[in-house]
């Protein structure tokens, strides 16, 4: 990665170690990758609870974000592989706005362009991703809607 150019990703929790711009994606459009790692040191056990600051092992995982400057960008997520002092298993470190190979955002925005178009299809191409892909978005999107709608309370009762 060269020198880093500022980009606004809009998650906490990230800070940017370096950006590059990529030759053209699928749809015709220039990438911007951005590697970034987690701020925090430590890691939540997710089995026993304690603070894990050992680290293993790091893995990469490439997270589509909403495209910037007209190009598409790509986070470059240098992921942290923990080791647990007490019950000695290890875990990869998560973040909340995460979800799979796409951000919370993004995800929502493409299935908002879905319900907006009506059209799976031309939402994939234009995005560069496969229709599989965005059908599950829009079903996920959708769970997450039932979810939310289903803890509102009853503002009406008809008998």
């Amino acid at each position: 990665m060269s020198a880093i150019v500022p980009v606004s990703l809009g998650l906490g929790g990230f800070r940017v170690t370096g950006t590059e711009e990529g030759p053209r994606g699928k749809n015709g459009r220039g990438v911007l990758e951005a590697a970034v790692e987690g701020v925090r040191e430590w890691s939540p056990c997710p089995w026993c609870g304690r603070e894990c600051r050992r680290v293993r092992a790091y893995r990469t995982l490439r997270v589509r974000d909403i495209p910037t400057r007209l190009l598409d960008t790509v986070l470059v997520w240098r992921r942290r592989r923990f080791e647990c002092d007490g019950c000695g298993r290890t875990h990869i470190e998560t973040h909340p706005d995460i979800e799979g190979k796409f951000t919370a955002e993004y995800a929502r925005q493409l299935a908002e362009s879905v319900k907006a178009s009506k059209n799976v299809g031309a939402v994939a191409l234009a995005a560069g991703v496969s229709w599989s892909t965005i059908g599950a978005l829009v079903n996920k999107n959708g769970e997450r809607e039932v979810t939310r709608r289903r803890a509102l309370p009853c503002r009406v009762l008809l008998v």
